[in-house]
């Protein structure tokens, strides 16, 4: 029971890339069923809980909790006075585990006309809303079909099609969903081929993010255009986490020919992490997945990925974007660029975007911002405000 309580209390600080939950799916791309994917690469789920609240959720295979909940919504199924605490970045999160003899052994929810009876519960006192695999009912099939849209517990007899399918074979731990796979990353003439586990992680929008990475793979990282990122979390391991972001040209699988061409991925060393625990290099993500439906086999320990003909954008905000820095959506700044013009201008952490170039700050406006555009920002600091100066530069060019 201690080795899992501390594996949940540091699930909350993974880091995985750009993941950054958020309730809200205004950048959906597609409307069909009850799934959808924006350009960051994020799964929503409509889901109802407790036959009561029908909610648009985060749908993260890489949560540790069955869901995560904010106390507004919680506190309408149980007492939240009668919860386990944990703090993380001074944010109260709080700590249910549902069994048959607990006060609140059943908090269902529906997901496609399948109730399931989530395993795992935490509260935060944030507005983040979540859901992954942790949940009481044994040998089901997941199921996330881009063709119709919809994400679904397929029935236990159900027979799997696996012809001309990726058939990744995986490792349950807990209810993760831990893959051997071994790869080749390509980038600009360079080749570097790995075999090593991976945790399985919808909440990752990169193809792979590597959290616990070996020196072949730092070399080969140092070695290819790269960016440097500056967050938080640097701030708070006194500059002994490294973030590289960079662009691959291809991937291949195994030795089947399969390949996946042009993508994203990051390093994040040095972040509290359970990768080491679970004998992982990182995690494999959603600009891999999502150009397959994939079913998640409990029963026979598999992930089969069946490729389907449709594309997704993908938006990196600093890798795609020249700005030099990553916004939240209330126009926060939440990570910078190291060395790009936006930091050498001052632009700082939190900082909030009030205006570019005259105009009032809006998001999707920003992304439209092309290379060596020249850049006037307003910017709320402290209460104050103070303008910010430079020119956009993309630093990296995928091929």
């Amino acid at each position: 029971m201690k080795y899992t309580l501390f594996i949940l209390f540091t699930t909350f600080i993974i880091s995985c890339g750009d993941k950054q939950p958020t309730n809200h799916v205004s950048e959906s791309i597609e409307v069909q069923g009850n799934l959808r994917i924006n350009n960051r690469n994020m799964l929503y789920a409509d889901i109802i809980l407790g036959k009561r609240d029908t909610l648009n959720v985060f749908f993260d295979t890489g949560c540790m909790p069955g869901m995560i909940l904010p106390d507004s919504i919680a506190a309408r199924y149980i007492d939240l006075n009668k919860l386990s605490n944990s703090a993380y970045f001074g944010n109260s999160h709080r700590q249910m585990v549902l069994s048959h003899n607990s006060l609140y052994s059943s908090l269902p929810i529906m997901l496609d006309s399948t109730n399931i009876e989530m395993a795992i519960i935490n509260v935060s006192n944030s507005s983040e809303m979540m859901f992954g695999l942790g949940n009481r009912n044994s040998y089901r099939y997941w199921s996330i079909n881009y063709d119709k849209m919809v994400l679904s517990i397929l029935p236990d007899s159900t027979v799997v099609n696996t012809v001309g399918a990726l058939v990744w074979n995986f490792e349950p731990v807990l209810s993760q969903v831990i893959l051997d796979v071994p790869m080749t990353l390509y980038c600009e003439g360079k080749a570097l081929t790995t075999n090593h586990k991976w945790l399985l992680d919808t909440g990752t929008p990169n193809s792979i993010a590597i959290t616990n990475p070996d020196l072949q793979i730092k070399g080969f990282v140092e070695d290819i255009p790269h960016i440097k990122v500056y967050d938080h979390g640097t701030e708070f391991l006194a500059n002994k986490r490294y973030q590289y972001k960079f662009h691959l040209d291809s991937i291949a699988f195994g030795s089947n020919g399969s390949f996946l061409k042009h993508s994203t991925a990051v390093v994040d060393e040095g972040w509290i992490n359970m990768m080491q625990q679970f004998g992982c290099m990182g995690t494999i993500g959603m600009d891999i997945l999502k150009h397959y439906n994939t079913i998640i086999d409990f029963k026979e320990n598999r992930v089969i990925l069946q490729p389907h003909g449709k594309t997704f954008d993908y938006y990196s905000p600093l890798i795609d974007s020249g700005l030099g820095f990553h916004l939240q959506s209330s126009g926060m700044v939440s990570q910078i660029e190291v060395g790009h013009s936006a930091q050498a201008a001052g632009l700082q952490l939190d900082d909030i975007i009030v205006q570019v170039n005259g105009t009032e700050f809006d998001r999707n406006e920003l992304r439209k911002v092309k290379d060596g555009t020249p850049l006037t920002l307003a910017v709320k600091r402290n209460n104050k405000m103070i303008e910010i100066k430079y020119t956009a530069r993309k630093t990296l060019k995928a091929n």
